[in-house]
């Protein structure tokens, strides 16, 4: 009997930042995870959306001043206000800092492969005979318009 396996990893401590009680983990180019200490232990279990934050070797470097970290990838520079845990982002190419904007983003999954349907509406029209879908509310998804998307996991 075959059984479904998935290796877990925590990100790897050189891709990790830690001031007080806030924990950086650069996952990637693209990915940064910022956690708040709870109870004296940061969360390396893995989740049901993320279950391996070992992704990859990442080359960046950091600096703080005050209550912001500075981090930058070959991809994006990423502005992390360890107090309020805020973090703007600026994409290569880009002039700017700007925040992750829940206006932009693309919205979660409507349908899975479990057959949920989430908040939708259906109705089906005889004339046609082909289902029609409103969305209602859906939450945040990992993908924007502008490519900057924040996602409490």
């Amino acid at each position: 009997m075959a059984r479904f396996s998935v290796d877990i990893a925590p990100t790897k401590k050189g891709n990790t930042l830690t001031f007080d009680d806030v924990r950086i983990s650069v996952l990637s180019d693209k990915i940064l995870r910022v956690e708040k200490d709870k109870e004296s232990c940061f969360c390396d279990l893995a989740t049901q959306t993320v279950l391996n934050r070992n992704l990859q070797d990442t080359e960046f470097t950091s600096s703080k001043n005050g209550d912001k970290v500075l981090i930058a990838t070959k991809c994006a520079e990423f502005l992390v206000n360890v107090k309020t845990l805020e973090v703007a982002v600026k994409l290569a190419g880009e002039d700017a800092f700007s925040l992750p904007s829940a206006k932009r983003n693309l919205g979660g999954t409507a349908r899975t492969l479990d057959g949920t349907f989430g908040h939708l509406f259906s109705w089906k029209r005889k004339r046609e005979g082909k289902d029609h879908f409103c969305l209602g509310h859906l939450r945040c998804g990992i993908f924007a318009s502008d490519g900057k998307a924040e996602m409490d996991d």
